[in-house]
């Protein structure tokens, strides 16, 4: 079923774009330098005989006079490749939305017709950004707001400008053509930092950047279940600025606005995103079906089977094939682990050619259905094979012995298929990679509530949560790579292709050439990771499953996963489990108990503030937390 994108996913999508334009303005400065070096040995050749004072003024006049030409040639294709780059931000940002929106009225409220809509809302996004994108951003940006045609007007009379000052000091100095080229190298080089490159790549970011911002804020406001949105700083604020009050301004401080008030981007080159704010799943049904989205959602409507849609129908289950439809796995011989022991690298030996990569990037799949090219990529290595199945003893044995024990939760509803078919799906089925912040590929965590969160525990409309937790282990043979190590390979082997960015977005490392099919290939990590052998990648965020533990599966023959469990043995789980978590929730409540006596002696406390820590640092309820606080007003701990 659809799935939320992940916060971050507002950043990472549209800075793709960016990473996109980047490859753009270097190729297109590449080919102005090109044009530019020409030039100056035209007008060398035509003074090789010797020159004098007069001869020599004239002859840098006319490079400026070339170089003015070139450079408007320069600028204007440069507006028309932001123009493009624009729309692209737009459409991902809308795509985003219609995985929000997806998630939203197919798996959480179960409308049949959940995934249509979204994407016919998401259609109509697009549309609308490409006839009104400008306008869209004046509403943002206000007074303030410049027109993509005068930005660049402006940016190119400032080089001009540069340029004059340029040619001007060779002139009172006396130099020739060849010596002002020598000079004014690193102002026209695109691998230098500075000069054209910066203002050209100032101009596409923050072009690009304002304009996802901008269509994220008009796409909320017209969406009757977006209550707001979040500003999120972008991780490259090494020093407190405006972006740190936008992220603790709103109305309680915690930088959710409402869609009409959302500030406009605050400086150039401002990579902080926007989220929008949804009720929680029982609030979205409560609203659904109260009628308060069938103004807005009967604009998108469509027939299904000839029948015609409804707006809220929770009772008409969607009719989704059972397993027998689903592709199955070839037979997984008993001593192999994948098919060849460990993953090749597949770059260096050979084994994922240029035209390949190519390909496969031609082939990927846009929407709601995961990472295609990475199964393509699993089936090259040879993990397209069913992994070893076992008794739970197996399971509780090698974690007696250390073995790293890990869960994934599945839940997918109305109930066809059910919990128990989607995990027998992952244990027996067709591999499926799936999308993820920190790399595409299938994530699991060590901790088993995190599992039964994405397995539906708390979500009423799911029965039988529990037959969506998989238990697995990692096959002590699998080759895991720490995130922080993959990430540091991939900037070591992709820096000449994508460049290097600093805290403020610069890139400080230039692209040695054009980004190849094979360098875009692996700019995801699992995509990266799956291409060069590794089988897992270990990952330790600041947040997520078990406390930002978690684990991608890139090669699923690489764990051995329990097999499904008789209802005897579920319901011992299940008593086991629930005998686990009542004491987990004591002694949290114990240790909430400890912290609000220890804070007591402090002052007065601040109710709201304590409310916050109680419960989502020490995990009590809502009731737990009110009661504590009532009893310590009444001075009864």
């Amino acid at each position: 079923m659809p799935a939320a994108p992940e916060p971050r996913e507002w950043l990472s999508r549209p800075a793709g774009v960016i990473r996109l334009a980047d490859r753009d303005v270097i190729r297109l400065l590449e080919q102005s330098q090109r044009s530019v070096d020409a030039i100056l040995r035209q007008i060398d050749a035509r003074t090789a005989g010797g020159i004098g004072d007069i001869l020599r003024r004239e002859q840098l006049l006319l490079v400026k006079r070339e170089l003015k030409r070139e450079q408007s040639a320069l600028w204007a294709k440069l507006g028309d490749v932001v123009k493009a780059r624009r729309l692209e931000a737009a459409s991902r940002v809308s795509a985003l939305g219609q995985r929000l929106d997806a998630h939203l009225l197919k798996t959480v409220a179960g409308m049949v017709d959940g995934a249509d809509l979204a994407s016919a809302i998401a259609q109509s996004e697009v549309d609308a950004a490409k006839s009104g994108i400008d306008r869209m951003m004046a509403r943002v940006k206000g007074q303030s707001y410049v027109p993509l045609s005068e930005r660049v007007y402006r940016s190119s009379v400032v080089i001009n400008e540069t340029t004059d000052r340029l040619v001007n000091s060779a002139l009172s100095r006396g130099l020739s053509a060849k010596e002002f080229a020598r000079e004014a190298a690193p102002f026209i080089n695109p691998a230098t930092p500075g000069g054209v490159r910066y203002a050209s790549m100032r101009l596409a970011r923050t072009e690009i950047n304002n304009a996802a911002h901008a269509v994220s804020i008009n796409n909320a406001l017209a969406k009757p279940w977006v209550e707001g949105m979040q500003w999120h700083l972008s991780g490259s604020h090494p020093k407190t600025d405006i972006c740190n009050d936008l992220a603790s301004g709103g109305l309680k401080g915690d930088g959710i606005y409402l869609p009409e008030e959302v500030p406009a981007k605050p400086h150039p080159h401002c990579f902080c995103f926007v989220v929008p704010v949804v009720p929680d799943d029982d609030q979205f049904i409560d609203n659904l079906l109260g009628g308060q989205y069938n103004d807005y959602l009967k604009k998108y409507e469509r027939p299904v089977g000839g029948t015609g849609t409804t707006i809220v129908d929770l009772a008409r289950p969607a009719k989704l094939p059972g397993l027998s439809a689903v592709e199955k796995p070839k037979p997984r011989a008993p001593e192999a682990f994948g098919n060849t022991g460990v993953g090749r690298d597949l770059v260096a030996d050979g084994g994922i050619t240029e035209q390949r990569a190519a390909d496969l990037l031609a082939k990927q799949g846009i929407g709601l259905h995961g990472d295609n090219v990475l199964d393509e990529i699993s089936k090259m290595q040879g993990w397209d094979v069913a992994p070893r199945v076992v008794e739970p003893g197996e399971i509780d044995a090698a974690v007696k012995n250390g073995a790293v024990e890990m869960f994934r939760g599945v839940a997918e509803f109305p109930e066809t298929p059910t919990n128990a078919q989607m995990a027998e799906s992952f244990r027996t089925g067709a591999v499926r990679n799936g999308n993820g912040i920190y790399g595409n590929g299938t994530y699991t965590t060590p901790i088993r509530k995190s599992a039964e969160k994405y397995a539906g525990f708390d979500i009423p409309l799911v029965k039988n949560a529990e037959d969506g937790i998989i238990r697995m282990y990692i096959d002590p043979k699998a080759r895991v790579i720490e995130l922080t190590d993959l990430l540091a390979k991939m900037e070591s082997d992709l820096s000449r292709a994508f460049g290097l960015i600093d805290n403020q977005g610069i890139v400080v490392k230039p692209p040695a050439g054009m980004i190849t099919s094979l360098d875009d290939l692996q700019s995801d990590p699992g995509r990266y990771a799956a291409l060069h052998g590794y089988d897992v990648i270990r990952i330790v965020a600041q947040d997520g499953a078990g406390g930002g533990l978690q684990y991608n599966v890139l090669n699923r023959a690489a764990v051995i996963i329990e097999r499904a469990l008789t209802p005897v043995e579920k319901a011992g789980v299940k008593a086991a489990r629930q005998k686990e978590l009542d004491a987990i929730a004591a002694k949290n409540l114990k240790d909430a108990t400890e912290f609000v006596k220890e804070r007591l002696k402090k002052g007065p406390l601040a109710p709201t503030q304590m409310m916050n820590i109680l419960v989502g640092e020490f995990d009590i309820s809502t009731e737990e937390a009110r009661l504590l606080l009532r009893q310590a007003k009444e001075g009864k701990l």
